[in-house]
């Protein structure tokens, strides 16, 4: 998915812990079971000496690493007390035998045990309400679409989840009303994906300066996706509910279905209905008896919180909850697989009732969210370092990549595996400081680069994203001209992208293009010339106009290049670097586990033929393999840099019949469908009627083939290893061409996305929709 802005709650949200004494060594069971009914039926007693935690987890790597942080960063581990409640006892007798030497103390309860004890109380919790689960149409929890009206948020393409609606996720709302903690005045509430690297006693005391009517105390430091950056921006404690994803207060409304009156919720990004902004003022005034001003307040996330339980019980906090569920059922808001009801909900309930963090203590407590989605490249374009990691009370890994799991951001990941290691962040911090070891674990073990050669509408677009579907294969679309990379799909590095103007949109690409071929080669013999890497230390103080304002954002990665005065041997240096999955290409970057690493070359870029001089690669070169009249002493050779790069780079190369393809392309410009990936789309193309100009088709498909020769007498002459993949083969056995292609780079087969391949390769519909196709097929043969 395009990296969409999301806070993902994860099934190990904290919980509370308690206060009581430990029971005496002869008294203590020793059996989980028996310690399950011990737990369930105790009660934590307000004693000053503890530390109250509370943890909902099911699984072992993370909960480890979450007590195994909070231990050895804490002065007296023995007086910290954690409560686990949880649905698989195995796990957490797991966890238990793990942190045992740190002295830290761990009861789990049990999550039906719980319940029960809710409803003796007088609670029936919203998971099992009758309208539970009446938004969702099938067991992969996609929203009913029939549930949505004019009231509703439609989430976007990205936001489906079943976490949002898990009982342990309506769970944290019910604690001050379970038995074990009713005479406790604060509870500390964790997820079981943190590393804590300071002492949770900090975070205890800091009740005393949340204030009259605050209940919770929050992390408030936001990461945003911003789609003209292209990445994660960090805001800080800048954000505010307004812009919150999980509001969707700043999202436009749903437009109509041509026809009728029914919203079009197949649009990949979210949307509203036409009543639902004015409906949840509405409802905020009902229900928490003020405006809701979304402008004014800090956005924040659940994660790490301190809960004033005595606050909590006295502002009826669980009830104020229970009423904004009961209103999303009965208007329809927010769909209970999207975020909006998992955060959304809460941001409503608890309006002005939060304290952040950074704004309790001195110095200011820094819990930082997000590096379960952001990575180090988003780091690197917000100027930040490994500072931000070594510096934070708390470091919070919501979202899908968590540093125990393969793909886990290699830097980000540092604290947990060293803390897994018994290593406080005294000790590790030195590592998250050192710019050389960062880049040590950042750098996969290429075995096999390469490059893909095919024309336009030859398939290479497709070949290239299936090779990065696999897991050990690093590939980008482009090495050319192409949107910005995210971090799997990584090299893709334009080069003859236009110099910025000065609008927001492009000044910011311009920041991110540190991985550009025209960006290394306008700036990196200037910033060597100009003394800028002698004074990049102190690159703040550079004053740089024009187009050079965004050239200081990179100059740590610029002058890593060698000082060349030869503008192909920059070109070769800079080849080696993509197809090496070097990580200084920063947002160009590979997996660490990445074995194969490659681009995308078009061959209408190389040579004179189609744009020629400067703007290709062998633009002095014409396909007689003459040179061109007025040479370009800027144009640069890929043949060249092919023969000199050690390993030598694999060649791809893409092939489809040349008739077909200038066909293809004229269907596509002319019905401005460029790929019929559905039933409707092929449809939509059969159902028109089209006429070519037979020059044109013929004056085209002769100058492709006089170039498609010169492609292949050029690849003829390499010593690099060639592999030509026929675009009729892949389309007629996708699985068969990919697994041929994985072999040749040397990597272990994946599964792929057959499906997909045949409806982008398959429907060949220019022959159903060109007239005169046959007779110029014919004309083309001869």
């Amino acid at each position: 998915m395009a990296r969409a802005a999301f806070l993902a709650l994860s099934l190990g949200c904290a919980l509370a812990a308690w206060t009581g004494k430990p029971l005496a060594p002869a008294h203590r069971p020793h059996s989980l079971s028996e310690r399950m009914y011990v737990a369930n039926e105790a009660v934590a007693s307000a004693d000053a000496g503890l530390v109250d935690v509370c943890i909902f987890s099911n699984r072992v790597e993370g909960l480890t690493g979450t007590l195994l942080s909070t231990a050895i960063h804490a002065k007296n581990p023995e007086n910290i007390r954690v409560w686990v409640v949880t649905d698989n006892l195995e796990a957490i007798e797991t966890v238990m035998q793990n942190v045992k030497h740190t002295g830290i103390q761990v009861e789990p309860l049990d999550l039906k045990a719980v319940e029960k004890d809710l409803e003796a109380s007088g609670f029936v919790p919203v998971w099992n309400w009758g309208e539970y689960s009446s938004s969702i149409l099938n067991e992969d929890y996609d929203y009913n679409p029939q549930w949505l009206g004019d009231k509703s948020a439609v989430p976007g393409s990205w936001d489906r989840s079943s976490m949002h609606m898990n009982p342990l996720n309506h769970l944290r709302f019910y604690i001050p009303h379970m038995s074990q903690f009713r005479d406790l005045d604060r509870i500390i509430f964790m997820d079981d994906d943190l590393i804590v690297q300071g002492d949770l006693r900090a975070a205890w005391d800091a009740r005393e300066n949340m204030g009259k009517g605050k209940v919770i105390a929050a992390a408030c430091e936001v990461w945003k996706f911003d789609q003209t950056f292209g990445g994660f921006a960090y805001l800080g404690n800048t954000a505010k509910l307004s812009s919150a994803s999980a509001l969707s207060q700043d999202s436009e409304v749903c437009p109509k279905v041509n026809g009728t009156g029914d919203m079009d919720m197949s649009l990949p990004y979210a949307c509203v209905g036409s009543e639902f902004k004015a409906n949840l003022l509405k409802r905020a005034r009902e229900i928490n008896g003020k405006q809701f001003e979304p402008e004014k307040e800090t956005d924040w996330n659940f994660g790490f919180t301190l809960l004033d339980l005595k606050e909590w019980r006295e502002n009826n906090m669980t009830e104020v909850y229970e009423q904004w569920m009961h209103a999303n059922y009965e208007d329809h808001i927010f769909p209970e697989s999207s975020l909006m009801y998992g955060l959304g909900i809460p941001f409503l309930a608890f309006y002005q009732r939060i304290s952040c963090w950074d704004q309790l203590t001195s110095p200011p407590m820094s819990v930082r969210d997000g590096f379960g989605f952001i990575t180090w490249s988003d780091f690197e374009w917000n100027q930040m370092g490994g500072d931000f990691l070594a510096d934070g009370f708390v470091l919070h890994y919501d979202g899908f990549h968590k540093p125990w799991l393969a793909g886990a951001d290699p830097v980000l990941a540092i604290p947990y595996q060293q803390v897994m290691k018994g290593q406080t962040v005294h000790e590790y911090q030195k590592l998250l400081r050192d710019p050389a070891y960062l880049r040590s674990v950042q750098t996969p073990a290429v075995r096999s680069p390469f490059l893909v050669l095919g024309d336009q509408r030859s398939g290479g677009e497709w070949l290239i994203s299936m090779l990065d579907e696999n897991s050990q294969v690093c590939a980008g679309k482009h090495l050319q001209d192409s949107n910005l990379a995210d971090t799997k799909q990584a090299h893709e590095a334009p080069w003859n992208l236009l110099a910025p103007s000065t609008g927001s949109r492009e000044i910011q690409q311009y920041q991110r293009a540190g991985c550009y071929w025209w960006f290394v080669r306008d700036w990196a013999p200037v910033a060597h010339a100009k003394g800028w890497c002698d004074q990049r230390d102190q690159k703040d103080n550079l004053k740089l106009g024009g187009q050079a304002r965004g050239v200081k954002d990179h100059l740590d990665y610029l002058c890593t290049y060698q000082a060349h005065a030869d503008p192909q041997e920059l070109f070769t240096e800079f080849l080696g670097r993509v197809l090496s999955g070097d990580p200084s290409m920063s947002t160009c970057r590979c997996a660490v586990e990445s074995t194969a690493a490659g681009a995308l070359v078009r061959t209408e870029w190389i040579g004179h033929q189609f744009q020629g001089g400067n703007l290709n690669f062998d633009g002095n070169e014409l396909d007689d393999r003459n040179t061109t009249e007025s040479p370009s002493d800027s144009a640069v050779s890929l043949w060249k840099a092919l023969a000199d790069l050690r390993p030598r780079p694999k060649i791809l190369h893409v092939r489809r019949d040349v008739f077909d393809e200038a066909v293809s392309r004229q269907v596509a410009t002319q019905t401005r469908v460029v790929h019929a990936q559905s039933a409707e789309e092929v449809q939509k193309v059969r159902g028109m009627s089209l006429s070519l100009d037979e020059k044109k088709v013929e004056k085209e498909t002769t100058m492709r083939t006089s170039h498609r020769l010169y492609i292949e007498e050029r690849l003829a002459e390499l010593d690099n290893e060639v592999l030509h993949v026929e675009y009729e083969d892949c389309a007629g056995d996708p699985k068969k061409c990919v697994a041929r292609m994985e072999q040749f780079l040397e990597v272990e087969p994946e599964e792929h996305n057959y499906d997909l391949s045949l409806k982008i390769l398959g429907p060949n519909v220019a022959n159903k929709v060109v007239k005169d196709f046959a007779h110029l097929k014919k004309m083309y043969k001869k």
